[in-house]
């Protein structure tokens, strides 16, 4: 079935029911080893004609929120995103 699918799809199914770590603090990306601007930096180039860097996620996650795809919380510093 995952082979059917497009590189979008198959982001959406891996982050299906995820608690993922936005990961938009420069400090912290620095630091991070996975979470969702570790992501976009990997893949952003398979699915965008431009290759976007990890801060790109904090606008990629602000309209997530925003169109209610996904949730998000603090927590301490860290913002985690919710995908239902």
């Amino acid at each position: 079935m995952e082979e059917d699918l497009d590189e979008a799809q198959a982001a959406e199914l891996g982050f299906l029911g995820s608690l993922v770590v936005a990961g938009c603090d420069k400090g912290m990306l620095e630091h991070m080893l996975c979470g969702l601007g570790e992501w976009v930096q990997n893949k952003s180039s398979r699915l965008n004609p431009i290759k976007l860097s990890p801060g790109h996620a904090s606008f990629i996650a602000a309209i997530l929120v925003n169109e209610n795809f996904i949730s998000s919380s603090l927590r301490g510093n860290a913002v985690y995103l919710h995908f239902p």
